[in-house]
């Protein structure tokens, strides 16, 4: 989820950016843009240490990488 001078720079630039998109720390806590929407024929994975709206894994990158590979 972005904020709104990371929607308008991304609306305003959108034929530069290509997927597939991974965004880190995607959890929607209700004060954030909906990035995902602005590209919705793109793949699009958003991962967050807590489950939520827009998070579609679950993965907490402090973690050893042993245990995120396993996941």
């Amino acid at each position: 989820m972005g904020y709104m001078n990371h929607e308008l720079f991304i609306r305003k630039h959108k034929a530069m950016f290509r997927g597939p998109f991974l965004e880190i720390g995607s959890k929607d806590y209700g004060s954030t843009i909906n990035l995902r929407a602005i590209f919705p024929e793109q793949t699009y994975v958003g991962i967050d240490m807590a489950d939520g709206k827009g998070v579609d894994q679950v993965l907490d990158l402090t973690r050893p990488f042993e245990e995120i590979d396993a996941t």
